[in-house]
């Protein structure tokens, strides 16, 4: 069972994804650009990039856990109203200033209905996140009535259920030509097995000799995730990267209940300037995610931390880069948890 006191372990898992999250779309170009291919920097990056795979699928967990562990008595109006100035109102904001920031950065515009479109086929970048959380939060009163009457081993068969779909879903889009985009009808349907998983999964305690083999079992699939985008299995790399497949779910899983179970130790050992920067982060970790595009084009644009200008080593390049993006963007949402009239475009009050 997890402290009510302080999610410690909720904010680690918090500062790891939303460096994750940055550091996915930072590296993706490098890793899939065939000039870079398997030297020294190819494998050291391509080998963190499969490692934060993990990170949404963690978001998502972190979610379900704080949503449906010991649920607060609230109205359904009072979680509309919730949903909507924490999710609905940031997700309206950013995606409007990404297709203006876009006309003005690119000279790139778009018409009224492709903009429209786009929205409601959730071909919205990092912003389906939000898109599809709303749904889940929405759903939550229903997941915790069910919750209330149902067994431990009757969740895990619901959770096992969810996964099966979300990774027949995944396959049959991947290896057929039904063309089933997904769209705001049933985005939340595929997430819903990591929203669950991360309520679940708090419940349940496993004997001391599993969590060695959870860690066994987390880097076999990290290693043959490497093996398989680096020689192209089945000719589509990134395939091995989708949040519902199997070898991406199985590190997601086990990393989850690794921190779990590692969060007392973890907060022992760390010192308390180390878990005052973890709760930091851990706190600006949504802003940092609706902003953090913004902050790589600009961190583009105005530095000299151009990938063709690298002379030495270009891993040391892309650690370079993704801490410029995390600090730029960890900048700019301090800045705007400080002007009571702009809290609300990431969420807060």
């Amino acid at each position: 069972m997890v402290n009510k006191d302080r999610y410690i372990f909720i904010d680690i898992i918090r500062v790891f994804a939303i460096i994750g999250v940055v550091s996915i779309h930072a590296t993706h170009y490098f890793i899939m650009g065939s000039n870079y291919s398997h030297g020294i920097s190819w494998w050291i990056i391509a080998l963190w990039g499969t490692i934060v795979r993990i990170s949404v699928p963690l978001f998502f967990m972190v979610s379900g856990f704080l949503l449906l562990y010991n649920p607060s008595n609230i109205t359904f109006n009072k979680l509309c109203k919730k949903t909507f100035w924490r999710l609905g109102f940031p997700l309206l904001f950013w995606f409007i200033f990404f297709y203006l920031w876009e006309l003005w950065w690119l000279g790139k515009s778009h018409n009224i209905l492709e903009i429209v479109n786009n929205f409601f086929t959730t071909q919205t970048g990092h912003l389906y996140f939000l898109q599809a959380l709303i749904s889940l939060y929405l759903l939550s009163p229903i997941i915790i009535l069910i919750n209330k009457h149902a067994t431990v081993k009757s969740k895990v068969i619901i959770t096992l259920a969810f996964y099966l779909f979300a990774i027949g879903f995944t396959l049959l889009n991947t290896f057929t030509t039904t063309n089933s985009f997904i769209n705001l009808i049933y985005i939340w349907s595929i997430y819903l097995c990591y929203f669950y998983a991360g309520y679940l999964l708090s419940l349940i305690r496993f004997k001391k000799k599993y969590y060695y083999w959870m860690a066994i079992i987390f880097i076999t699939s990290l290693v043959l995730s490497i093996l398989a985008i680096a020689n192209n299995w089945l000719g589509i790399a990134e395939f091995y990267w989708n949040y519902l497949l199997i070898n991406i779910v199985i590190m997601v899983l086990t990393f989850y209940i690794l921190i779990n179970h590692l969060e007392t130790q973890l907060k022992a050992r760390i010192p308390k300037i180390g878990l005052d920067i973890i709760k930091n982060v851990s706190a600006t970790s949504y802003g940092i995610y609706l902003i953090h595009i913004f902050g790589m084009d600009i961190i583009d644009r105005y530095s000299n931390l151009q990938i063709h200008l690298v002379k030495n080593s270009l891993w040391i390049f892309e650690i370079k880069y993704i801490a410029s993006i995390f600090i730029l963007s960890w900048i700019i949402t301090r800045i705007v948890l400080f002007i009571p009239g702009l809290r609300r475009v990431i969420g807060e009050k």
